[in-house]
């Protein structure tokens, strides 16, 4: 197989020079939509469908059934079944638009109640702009920073004495294929977290609510970002350009948090997460678990609005903070949140072409007062019910090709495809030969409709980008300069809950 993709890649690179000409065809189709406001949705899929005309003719090199099927599950992971309270199991996928991707998608077990008898865990997707930078280091750190400022008093102090290490003991992390973490890091992340935990020893003793602490892990973690960046005014020796250059990336940012049957998202940016609600046999329905943070939210602007009296004609230009950033909350994002004294003095002392893509228009036109951006997430706490079968969580690469309503459906469906697949159950014991006969004929028209996709992640990106074949294979071999233009990366979690579980502790 990976000799045969070797061949195709070739002919592919063969035919860059045809690819480019059709680029060129289409640039201007490019430039002339706008991806704001309410019309970005519907301008984006405009756009595909220009890409899919300009790219479906035989002379352009189709991948196979197989190697389609591979691409779209090289980077999907299973947990298998975990069975541990409430989370029965999990699934997650993602697919590159950007060269690196720029998505990351990280998942942990707590360890921080040793008398509990299940685990409490944390799930998260987060979408990262500018570059990679910012979405790593978030997708390394902010699940300990959550972690120590739920840890009980004993646990705080051991961080101090250095009993117990906040970087490894808190968490475990699931890890899969491709996984990194930044080991030169480590003493710097390890460093912070001592310092948060001394700081929550002392603290007011009030106790705060679980919305407090995850607000309170987001907030801190990007003052720490930011903080372990700013260069020291008047000397050029002391800027570590590596931290420099990762606070002018940024990254949005959906978590959710498990604990028992209790379940808090908090998202800062333009991710999203639902629940799929079985209602009754046909029907299924979307809860959802958060809001998107951009101009399609009236009280998002209401709130820019508010802080920044008289810029209105500014502050959103284009559907956009400052007529450059889509999403109006982020992690990380220097430029909009140092004051402009600071990042001249940056450009004074740096090659700005090293540290931002944005070069020496590093400070944003109407840059009047800042900060103009914040990492706090808006967090919604929910009870699970017996109907709720499972959360999905996605970056906005998914939710730009498939509405809310299609994910749950389509989630459903494989679920209940895979199922048919391994259980069989008699409606009665005493079932006649004609009841069972209606059952199997049943049986065997789900059976040929069963889903190409084990991973209900990958059933969603091959959803989101097909399902037709033919199209599927141009998506996936589209030139890196071409495919960002009108698809994002996509990254998915889909998290199955044990209902049998949710019902013991809810009656």
């Amino acid at each position: 197989m990976t000799k045969i993709i070797s061949l195709n890649m070739n002919k592919i690179i063969a035919k860059s020079n045809t690819y480019q000409k059709a680029f060129k065809r289409f640039r201007s189709s490019v430039k002339s939509i706008l991806f704001d406001g309410n019309h970005r949705r519907q301008t984006r899929n405009q756009l595909q469908k220009t890409v899919i005309r300009e790219l479906t003719s035989d002379q352009y090199p189709k991948l196979s059934r197989q190697q389609v099927s591979w691409y779209l599950r090289y980077n999907e992971f299973s947990s298998g079944d975990l069975n541990d309270g409430v989370v029965k199991s999990y699934m997650t996928n993602q697919l590159a638009a950007n060269n690196p991707i720029e998505d990351r998608a990280a998942e942990v077990r707590l360890h921080i109640d040793p008398d509990a008898s299940t685990n409490k865990y944390i799930f998260g997707v987060i979408d990262g702009h500018g570059g990679p930078a910012c979405a790593q280091v978030v997708s390394e750190r902010l699940f300990s920073y959550i972690a120590v400022m739920l840890s009980p008093l004993s646990f705080l102090k051991g961080i101090i004495v250095e009993d117990i290490d906040p970087c490894v003991g808190l968490t475990s992390r699931f890890t899969r294929k491709d996984y990194y973490h930044s080991t030169d890091m480590e003493e710097m992340y390890r460093v912070a977290l001592q310092k948060l935990a001394h700081d929550q020893l002392i603290a007011p003793s009030d106790e705060c609510t679980v919305e407090d602490i995850l607000k309170g892990a987001f907030m801190r973690l990007d003052h720490d970002i930011l903080a372990d960046a700013i260069p020291k005014e008047g000397s050029a020796d002391l800027i570590n350009h590596e931290t420099l250059s990762l606070a002018f990336t940024g990254a949005c940012a959906n978590i959710a948090y498990i604990d028992g049957t209790d379940v808090y998202v908090a998202n800062t940016g333009d991710c999203k997460a639902i629940i799929g609600q079985h209602i009754d046999d046909e029907t299924w329905m979307p809860v959802f678990l958060s809001n998107e943070h951009d101009a399609n939210n009236d009280d998002e602007l209401d709130r820019i609005y508010g802080r920044h009296p008289g810029e209105k004609q500014t502050v959103i230009k284009n559907s956009r903070l400052l007529g450059d950033l889509a999403p109006l909350r982020a992690f990380g994002d220097a430029r909009y949140k140092w004051p402009a004294r600071i990042m001249k003095h940056v450009l004074n002392v740096c090659n700005p072409n090293v540290i931002s893509v944005y070069g020496e228009n590093l400070i944003p036109q109407n840059y009047q007062s800042p900060p103009y951006l914040t990492a706090e997430p808006d967090v919604m706490h929910y009870s699970l019910t017996p109907r709720d079968k499972f959360m999905v969580i996605a970056s906005d690469g998914l939710w730009e090709n498939l509405g809310p309503q299609q994910v749950i459906d389509l989630v459903a469906a494989h679920m209940d495809e895979r199922q048919i697949l391994t259980e069989f159950v008699l409606p009665r014991e005493n079932a006649t030969l004609r009841e069972i006969n209606d059952i199997l004929k049943i049986r065997k028209r789900k059976l040929a409709k069963k889903p190409e996709d084990e991973n209900v992640a990958t059933h969603l990106l091959r959803m989101a980008l097909g399902p037709n074949h033919t199209i599927l294979s141009q998506h996936l071999t589209l030139p890196e300069n071409l495919v960002r233009h009108y698809r994002d990366d996509i990254t998915i979690t889909v998290v199955y809950f044990d209902t049998d579980f949710v019902a013991k502790k809810t009656t």
